[in-house]
């Protein structure tokens, strides 16, 4: 067994908590610090993915058998759990599906009205990156190492124009234009020229993982003097993507409203890099906390990730009516804590079964 590495661990940990915390939220509309802990969590899923392309990409050997098993198994267990998620949701509601529709929901990742999938745009997005896998790992790794990392490069910067970049900039002009009052205008035009389709920003995260966990001692040499400055970064980066949606909505406090776009922005890719360049380079100074939070709850964010939704949803129709005007920042901490330790609960036992074990590894 490969030796983990407890500080993206620990990092996995955090990024699954901000996962919990905002998804099915117990905040009042007016909680302005609610509103920075859900604009810090569009960092959480471009950790994950940056964490993921760190990992496969020091992989020293690449098989094909191994490789197709594994996307194999990422794609079965996302058909399972997208049944569990059909049983529930069927358990909690009425709903009336053909056996064709039910078929293309299992297999072909096609939505029905009414049942709440939307967390699993992750694992799709996850399988679109592994279908770029053995391309970013050959120029990565491959025999013209050096020549093939500066095509990689160019691969990820287009990504990053595609999927960040362009609509960041779109948003400033359409910002600027409302306030100018000149109508309406975009960039938008230029993303049918870009390639990798809606996922862009996710490769994008993909394949910077890989370059930040190769150079991570380059990178901490040269910012060294100025590490002292991540976490700000990060408290900065956040607070920037509150004035976003100060700009698009009109108030710094949560009032029931998602970021738009998110991980399209700019600013979340500066929080994110924040964070994953903060745990690399205190890694030392943090090794009782990563040690507690990798082993009890990084190692376990498949199943902490599947489980959650799936027990929010049957919580939000039978236990959060008892909480009706009651909503706290405390209250939705508690509901991360508790839903996170029933998770990782279940997931332990999960593990234990041979077959099972396969749906939250």
């Amino acid at each position: 067994m490969k030796k983990r590495i407890e500080y993206l661990d620990s990092l996995k940990a955090v990024c699954i908590l901000m996962v919990v915390f905002c998804h099915f939220v117990l905040l009042p509309a007016d909680s302005a610090a609610g509103n920075f802990l859900m604009s810090l969590s569009w960092a959480a899923v471009p950790c994950f993915m940056m964490i993921s392309g760190a990992l496969m990409h020091q992989s020293t050997t690449f098989t094909w058998k191994k490789y197709f098993s594994r996307v194999a198994v990422i794609y079965i267990v996302l058909c399972v759990w997208r049944g569990i998620y059909l049983l529930v949701n069927l358990m909690t509601g009425v709903f009336s599906f053909g056996k064709l529709q039910i078929i293309q929901y299992l297999f072909f990742l096609k939505d029905l009205e009414g049942i709440n999938t939307g967390v699993m745009w992750y694992m799709i997005a996850f399988l679109f990156v592994q279908m770029l896998y053995p391309v970013t790992y050959y120029l990565f790794r491959g025999i013209d190492e050096s020549g093939g990392r500066r095509i990689l490069f160019y691969m990820m910067s287009v990504a990053f124009a595609g999927g960040i970049l362009i609509p960041s900039c779109s948003w400033a002009l359409k910002f600027m234009c409302r306030l100018l009052g000149t109508g309406s205008a975009d960039f938008d035009g230029l993303k049918r020229i870009m390639p990798f389709s809606s996922y862009a920003n996710m490769l994008f995260y993909f394949i910077a993982g890989a370059f930040i966990y190769e150079y991570r001692r380059q990178i901490s040499d040269r910012i060294r003097t100025f590490r002292m400055w991540l976490l700000p970064a990060v408290i900065l980066g956040t607070g920037g993507l509150m004035t976003v949606k100060y700009f698009d909505s009109g108030t710094f406090r949560w009032n029931n409203t998602f970021l738009n776009a998110g991980y399209s922005h700019i600013l979340t890719g500066v929080v994110a890099a924040g964070l994953l360049l903060f745990f690399m380079e205190y890694e030392k100074q943090m090794t009782k906390i990563n040690h507690l939070l990798g082993k009890y709850i990084g190692q376990h964010t498949m199943g902490i990730y599947y489980l959650h939704y799936i027990i929010l949803t049957v919580c939000a129709v039978y236990l959060y009516p008892y909480f009706e005007n009651k909503y706290s920042l405390a209250l939705n901490l508690a509901k991360m804590a508790v839903i996170t330790a029933v998770c990782v609960i279940i997931t332990l036992l999960l593990k234990r079964i041979p077959v099972l074990k396969k749906l939250v590894q």
